[in-house]
């Protein structure tokens, strides 16, 4: 049931990364960045938390989200693209939201988790060489 939650949260953080800032947009049809951008370098993100792979399932989720939303090519590179996303989770946790008891509960339950990830992340585009948009103390949290 936490796996679920987490893959969840994590499709929602992606959609929260991508969405705010500068006044671009995923929405719609249009372009959400400047026309020179094709290609977008997102390495692995770095993984400042004590679970394990954590940063494969986050940059992965955010990939799936640039992929699905534009008309970007992505690429795990961090040279040779026109915008690159990096950056590093740096708090992961999942906190029972809502406990659960009765008779044939012997203690008490967790029947919903709440997921908190923390990142910090840098938009850039390298072509202008400059930021896109940034969020040093991003915070997502979700049921």
């Amino acid at each position: 049931m936490v796996k679920t939650y987490c893959s969840v949260a994590w499709i929602l953080l992606g959609l929260a990364i991508l969405a705010p800032g500068c006044g671009y947009s995923l929405a719609g049809k249009g372009d959400f960045l400047p026309a020179h951008i094709k290609t977008i370098g997102i390495p692995t993100f770095a993984n400042l938390t004590d679970r394990h792979e954590i940063e494969e399932i986050f940059t992965q989720k955010v990939v799936e989200e640039f992929a699905s939303r534009g008309k970007y090519v992505v690429r795990p590179d961090q040279v040779g693209v026109d915008a690159l996303l990096s950056g590093q989770v740096t708090a992961f946790q999942v906190v029972p939201a809502v406990l659960q008891s009765g008779e044939d509960v012997t203690a008490d339950q967790a029947a919903r988790y709440t997921v908190v990830v923390r990142a910090s992340v840098v938009f850039m585009d390298m072509v202008e060489n400059e930021e896109i948009w940034s969020d040093a103390g991003f915070s997502f949290r979700d049921e």
